[in-house]
This record gives structure tokens, sequence and C-alpha cells, in this order.
């Protein structure tokens, strides 16, 4: 809480919403960069999430993401990881990276989307996964115990967009 009310934007106003494609992982989330949100874990939560409703009001309490390093810092020819002493990875590499290839992640970020990201999140990082999922339509292969394809899944095993779409809030 104290990180929060230290390096809250505007205390007037103190939440922000960002889009969901302006928004990764922030690499110190776990502690290390190298530890991410398992692929199983996200779709689990995100099953789960699915069947019992999408509570908008929860998703949206205290989250907290850090904005990304600005171009001109990180373009700087000597600028460093502060933690690992190693040349900066950004926001938008990072996750494409450790997306690329895991089980039930791998396509919800692209090149292009990873210029986009402009902050990165310290808590909530599951559920943007999971929304980030839906709204890309990840692969996660859910099937009945006849070995068909089933809800949230098309004829493909890839997330009907269509099926979950979330109620707009009013």
């Amino acid at each position: 809480m104290a990180w929060r009310v230290k390096y809250r934007i505007d205390p007037e106003n103190p939440k922000r919403r960002f889009s969901l494609r302006s928004l990764g992982v922030q690499y110190m989330n776990r502690g290390t960069p190298e530890v991410y949100p398992n692929g199983q874990d996200v779709r689990a939560l995100g099953l789960t999430t699915i069947k019992v409703h999408f509570d908008y009001a929860e998703a949206n309490h205290n989250g907290v993401a850090v904005e990304e390093i600005p171009p001109a810092v990180q373009a700087a020819r000597d600028f460093c990881d502060p933690w690992s002493k190693k040349k900066y990875e950004g926001l938008g590499a990072y996750n494409l990276r450790m997306c690329d290839g895991a089980e039930y992640l791998c396509n919800i970020f692209t090149q292009d989307g990873a210029r986009q990201i402009v902050a990165g999140t310290l808590s909530h990082s599951h559920l943007l996964l999971v929304l980030l999922c839906i709204l890309t339509g990840a692969q996660w292969n859910v099937k009945d115990s006849e070995g068909n394809f089933t809800f949230p899944c098309d004829e493909k095993g890839y997330i009907n967009t269509a099926a979950v779409r979330p109620m707009t809030q009013s």
C-alpha cells in the first residue's frame, strides 16, 4: 500500500484506465524476470471466471501498473536493467518472449502489439492474461468427456470470442 500511495500519479484522481492491449506483465512482478504467470494457471482462472461471471468492480480494484521506461532513456547506449545489469528489455519484448511458445498464451502478444505496451502490471497479471487470451481468441482446447471441443472454445479449440464477450458496463 505504501508504494501505491507514494507513486500515485494524481492524489485527487488516483485511478487511471488503460486499454488491455497497452498492458503487459511487468518483469519484476514475481520478483525475478524469469518467473512469468503459468499458462495453465491462466487458463484455469479464465475457465472459472467465464463460468461464474466476470466482475468489473473486482477486476478494477487495486490494480497496479508501472509505466514503461521512456524510449529516450531506453535508447541510451549504456542503459541497463537496474536489477540484472543486463541491457534493458522493454515490457513489450519481454512479454512477447515469455509468451512465445507457452501453452495457452503463445499468440496473445505480437510484434506490433508489443510496441503498444506502455505499462506493466504488478497486480492482476493473471487476470490481464486471461482477458488478452479472450480478446485474441487463444487456443485453449477445452474438451468435454467425449473429447469434443466445448464452451468456451469453437470447433478448432480456440476461444470463441463472441461467446465470451463481456457485457458493457453501464
